[in-house]
């Protein structure tokens, strides 16, 4: 047997030196080989009192409360962010959707839809299923794609039914009624309603009913019994004995009103229609006549509270003399006669000032000049690099008077 006396103890550097028993300190092969290398020993912990240990258990404590309410906060921030950019995106899509029938069917487009989409409703629950929503707008010649159609039925689904309510539909769609067209409509009821019975029939709408001024009628493209039929073929709320009453009107005009985005436009449509003159009140109950109103307006606007009117009336004096039209004022100023819109860059209008003001003895200082170019611009067009001579024949035109507009 071999001589184990010759073996022990290892020599430092053998392989069973590595494998022994080794010290209570930690061991670590050196990057040269096999030698082995103490670790200094660890600094012990001190212990903490209880108290101590109490105090820092609940400054943890509260240190992981406040981040976890920030992350909290942070998460509810971006939720309420990305919950409000797809309401965006709901909102636009109806938006298009709106526009696309107005488009395809005018101003009854949208009652159009809800009459076509009313009489799928086979048994009588007064909701819309997805297929039949869809089957509506193929019907009406209304492309939308399978996203759009599920980002609309998911905004008018309020309750996740999977149904959507035909009048909350149609109340969507529409929007909403502004207190100042209610006025204009109940007026224009009032005015048709000559019995004053509360209820008016198609004999009175009849005649009553103005069309002269009717695209259809203005372009020719349809007679005059034809857009009569059409506006008395929209009233499918007319009771059996052939009348409507006040809701029934108002609801016909709520459908138009969507497609009529000017609130003047509307009254203007509405008083054309109907014969009438629309009656406001002030805070004092008392009648304000639309004319009343029109000169209110005209005397808070006047143009000598125009903060640029001085200004303009001084270039008006130098290069514009009334009568003058179109062409001729081209000419004065110097601007090209074969441009479909003439025009000049600033420094040109300012050297037709300067010379304009030399011919009648004035001598304007460049700032003077730089003054009125400026008030001209901001009376035609808001600022901008370039004066539009006609926006300014029109400008001189239309406060000091001339001749006609005849340029492009």
């Amino acid at each position: 047997c071999a001589d184990k006396s010759s073996a022990w103890p290892p020599q430092v550097g053998s392989s069973r030196s590595s494998k022994g028993r080794g010290s209570r300190s930690d061991r670590r092969p050196s990057k040269g080989g096999n030698i082995l290398v103490a670790t200094p020993p660890r600094t012990p912990t001190p212990r903490l009192s209880k108290s101590a240990q109490m105090k820092l258990k609940a400054e943890n404590l509260k240190k992981a409360k406040m981040q976890e309410l920030k992350d909290g906060r942070h998460r509810k921030g971006a939720r309420e962010m990305a919950s409000n950019a797809r309401k965006a995106e709901l909102e636009a899509t109806v938006s298009m959707l709106r526009n696309k029938i107005i488009v395809r069917g005018g101003v009854y487009g949208i009652r159009g839809l809800g009459r076509l989409l009313k009489s799928m409703d086979d048994d009588g629950t007064g909701d819309l299923s997805r297929t039949e929503m869809k089957n509506g707008f193929i019907d009406m010649g209304i492309k939308m794609s399978p996203q759009q159609l599920e980002d609309i039925f998911i905004y008018f689904d309020k309750d996740r039914s999977g149904a959507v309510s035909f009048e909350e539909f149609m109340q969507g769609l529409r929007g909403d009624l502004s207190v100042d067209r209610l006025l204009v409509i109940n007026q224009a009821f009032d005015a048709i309603d000559e019995s004053k019975d509360g209820d008016i029939s198609i004999t009175e709408i009849k005649k009553r009913y103005n069309c002269k001024n009717h695209p259809a009628i203005l372009d020719r493209s349809a007679t005059r019994e034809q857009v009569v039929k059409e506006f008395l073929g929209q009233w499918d709320k007319a009771r059996a004995d052939g009348t409507i009453d006040r809701d029934d009107f108002v609801d016909f005009y709520h459908d138009m009103s969507a497609s009529i985005s000017d609130d003047e436009d509307f009254e203007y449509m509405m008083e054309d229609t109907w014969g009438f003159e629309v009656v406001r009140y002030d805070e004092e109950g008392g009648e304000v006549r639309k004319f009343e109103e029109e000169a209110s307006k005209e005397a808070a606007s006047a143009i000598p509270e125009d903060p640029y009117h001085a200004d303009v009336k001084e270039v008006c004096d130098l290069i514009f003399t009334p009568p003058c039209n179109f062409e001729d004022f081209i000419a004065r100023v110097g601007a090209s006669q074969v441009s479909a819109c003439p025009s000049l860059t600033l420094p040109q209008f300012m050297s037709v000032l300067g010379s304009a003001g030399k011919k009648v003895g004035k001598k304007f200082t460049t700032k003077r000049v730089a003054e009125m170019v400026d008030s001209v611009l901001q009376s035609i067009q808001k600022g901008g690099s370039m004066i539009d001579i006609q926006k300014l024949h029109g400008l001189m035109s239309l406060r000091f008077g001339g001749g006609a507009t005849t340029g492009s």
